[in-house]
């Protein structure tokens, strides 16, 4: 029987690849199915594990590397910076990807072509194979939250009305004229590129329960739940003595260690691309020094040991601060660029998190009560849904952390079980779903129609 040729086009970014990896580690377990998975070289070898056969995009490496630095928080209109970045980003990507998409679509004649929605090279890929009317089946993948017009109004700064913004839409409108002439293609709002194509068939990677105003969405969304995989996901610690050394202290939790009492550990991570804004990770370092200052509290500091995954520059700037003096770093914290997160989240007690759709995800996995702290994106309706609705934490404005501001929620988030309890039924009804084997069936059958 001839194979069914899937391609794969993704962000080159974790909070996009990791769910994909995952359904895609499942389809390849398909006798009569090959994936060709696209992306940056930094991912090549995780992408592999999946079975899939890797592709590179031109030139991705040197672009990510080009637009990685994230616009800091604290810098005067840093929201604007960073929405201003991505669209630079994306309108760049498509001049150097699409090309290559065609012509490897037209020499290789996939059956299906599986995407993410806010990748823009697969939009022009896509307007550009229906001009040329070659027929192809399409699955459009979320990795986080269906965005309709009620969500869009939480994003950071979407209440603005500033010149930089209006410039932004003028820049993008030229940009995406430029690009559709350059691609022969019919000029069209630029904004529409985020917008999900309405015939195509939709895997969500969110199960039901989670996702906000489900019931408005029509039957080609499919919301399947989780899709990373332990597999593909899992790092070792075997090798990092001194965080091997906490995380023995802490044996794999279930239920029958979920005490508000006793030693916590907690797990405090920014993300892949916002870790810069070390000023968060700073006021908690401060609330951990001092901690016991403050009377009257249920936890003593001693009980804490903290892991903070920080990233790879904000780790240099951590070691020159402490090689410096200039930072006094508590013993009972740990700094690491980065660490194997779900072998963490499986003895945490606390996670603090920007927020990103697969932290929310693995955090209701392991049913570890979070405190959240969104920076950008999608991560405000994320902290919104995960903490201000179904109460699985407490949610914070990034810019009015400070260290008694850490000091109280901890109290608060660790001192009273409903949020463990919540945490903990989520978790229960999110192992209902398998989001791989179920987005799987769905595709396999998807491409047996004719």
């Amino acid at each position: 029987m001839e194979k069914k040729r899937i391609f794969i086009l993704t962000l080159a970014a974790s909070g996009h690849l990791n769910p994909m990896c995952g359904l895609v580690h499942e389809l390849c377990q398909q006798p009569n199915v090959e994936c060709f998975f696209y992306n940056g070289g930094k991912f090549k070898e995780t992408i592999e594990r999946t079975g899939a056969s890797f592709c590179l995009y031109p030139n991705m490496d040197a672009l990510v590397a080009k637009y990685s630095e994230a616009p800091k928080l604290t810098e005067k209109g840093g929201h604007t910076k960073f929405f201003a970045n991505f669209m630079e980003f994306q309108f760049e990507v498509s001049y150097e990807c699409v090309p290559q998409l065609v012509k490897d679509v037209e020499t290789h004649k996939p059956d299906l072509i599986i995407y993410d929605p806010s990748f823009y090279p697969a939009k022009f890929l896509i307007e550009i194979l229906k001009k040329n009317a070659i027929k192809i089946k399409y699955v459009e993948f979320f990795p986080n939250f269906v965005f309709d017009e009620e969500m869009m109004k939480t994003m950071p700064g979407a209440d603005e009305k500033s010149f930089a913004q209006v410039w932004i839409a003028i820049k993008s409108f030229y940009k995406q004229y430029r690009l559709s002439r350059h691609f022969s293609l019919s000029a069209y709002n630029p904004f529409t590129l985020m917008a999900p194509i309405k015939e195509h068939m939709k895997i969500v990677a969110v199960f039901p329960e989670l996702h906000p105003r489900v019931n408005n969405y029509d039957s080609k969304h499919n919301f399947v739940g989780q899709c990373i995989s332990n597999e593909i996901r899992n790092q070792n610690f075997e090798n990092d003595a001194q965080l091997k050394s906490i995380l023995d202290l802490f044996p794999i939790r279930d239920e029958s260690n979920q005490s508000t009492s006793g030693p916590k550990l907690i797990y405090m991570s920014l993300g892949t691309i916002f870790h810069s804004n070390t000023f968060i990770f700073d006021h908690f370092i401060e609330a951990i020094r001092n901690y016991d200052k403050k009377p009257a509290l249920k936890f003593k500091s001693s009980q804490f040991h903290a892991i903070l995954s920080v990233g790879e520059q904000s780790m240099e700037l951590f070691k020159n601060r402490i090689s410096s003096g200039e930072l006094d770093l508590p013993k009972n914290i740990l700094i690491r660029e980065k660490v194997p997160q779900l072998e963490v989240l499986k003895r945490a007690h606390l996670f603090i998190t920007h927020s990103g759709m697969n932290s929310i995800s693995e955090t209701i996995k392991y049913a570890v009560p979070i405190i959240s702290i969104p920076l950008e994106g999608d991560q405000q309706i994320n902290g919104i849904r995960s903490c201000d609705e179904l109460h699985l934490g407490i949610r914070l404005e990034a810019l009015k952390t400070s260290a008694e501001v850490f000091i109280d929620t901890i109290e608060k988030v660790l001192g009273d079980e409903k949020y463990a309890n919540n945490i903990k039924e989520m978790s229960h009804i999110s192992a209902k779903y398998n989001g791989r084997v179920e987005a799987t069936k769905l595709i396999m059958s998807y491409l047996s129609q004719e």
